[in-house]
């Protein structure tokens, strides 16, 4: 073989090797920072006054933008909403209730995924107390701001007594700054 053919076959190694390496990135982006259903994220954010990056980041950690999940303790959708979370919403918020198989349409899950979000903004001042009460409860957010182990200042938490808790504020801190170049 020429030299010529021998170089030709190592440009053509290393691009193709350059070109799969860069598709498995690609894919594995794709894998950590899914997005789908923005126009139902934007829109009820706008509509319900929340930051529609954190919506996906939250989408994102809760069920990777799979509208069929269900999670082990039985929350559904995308935002992982529990059917009597939902019910309490749709009462709170004086709209119609959502039966359960409703609850995996991606637009009726973001809707009452955004008015959970709502409810919780207007209990508590701090974003990432939000987000852990979205996971945890508002009644432990409420009782773990009283505590000074958790909070110094009963406005923001340090961390809360619960692994996963802290695990899932983390895994949305984490998806926030991709999902913040998503939606400007």
């Amino acid at each position: 073989m020429t030299r010529v053919r021998v170089f030709s076959l190592a440009v053509c190694f290393v691009c193709g090797s350059l070109a799969a390496v860069l598709c498995a990135l690609a894919l594995l982006h794709n894998y950590n920072y899914p997005l789908k259903y923005t126009n139902e994220i934007e829109s009820y954010s706008k509509l319900y006054q929340l930051d529609a990056a954190l919506v996906a980041s939250m989408i994102s950690a809760e069920s990777r933008f799979k509208a069929k999940a269900v999670s082990h303790r039985g929350a559904v959708g995308l935002m992982q909403i529990m059917p009597g979370t939902a019910k309490y919403m749709a009462e709170y918020w004086g709209e119609p209730r959502p039966d359960a198989e409703q609850l995996f349409i991606p637009e009726v899950n973001i809707k009452f995924g955004c008015l959970y979000l709502r409810y919780l903004f207007d209990r508590f001042d701090d974003v990432w107390v939000v987000v852990a009460a979205y996971n945890a409860g508002p009644t432990n957010a409420a009782v773990w701001l009283k505590d000074a182990r958790f909070s110094s200042d009963g406005n923001v938490l340090r961390t809360t007594p619960f692994t996963e808790t802290n695990a899932y504020v983390e895994k949305v801190k984490g998806k926030l700054p991709y999902y913040n170049k998503k939606f400007v």
